[in-house]
């Protein structure tokens, strides 16, 4: 049985993830992150810190991903853009992360 990432589905587009994205995910866990940014876009996680180094290597598990966290005191709203122009609107969560396929998605 392959381990996967717990997800939900975001409405238009994307994945709201629950792991703890802080440490290094495992081969099979890495592989299905690639996975689900490749099929979905967005891959948002709420309630989490990560460091630089954190964000870095997982960017790096798929060529063209971006991410931005949420300051510690975030309030609003971030929007990112399908090229079919869909908008997802996430609300910020204070330490909350969101990663998107810069090929798919526009900030």
């Amino acid at each position: 049985m392959a381990v996967t990432l717990r997800f939900r589905r975001l409405e238009p587009f994307g994945v709201e993830v629950s792991h703890d994205l802080s440490r290094p995910l495992a081969p099979s866990l890495a592989y299905h992150f690639g996975e689900l940014l490749r099929e979905h876009g967005v891959l948002a996680v709420p309630g989490q810190v990560l460091s630089e180094e954190a964000l870095a290597a997982l960017c790096a598990l798929r060529p063209g991903t971006q991410a931005r966290s949420a300051p510690h005191d975030a309030t609003g709203t971030i929007r990112l853009t399908q090229a079919n122009g869909d908008v997802l609107a996430w609300p910020w969560q204070a330490g909350g992360v969101i990663f998107w396929d810069g090929d798919q998605v526009q900030a």
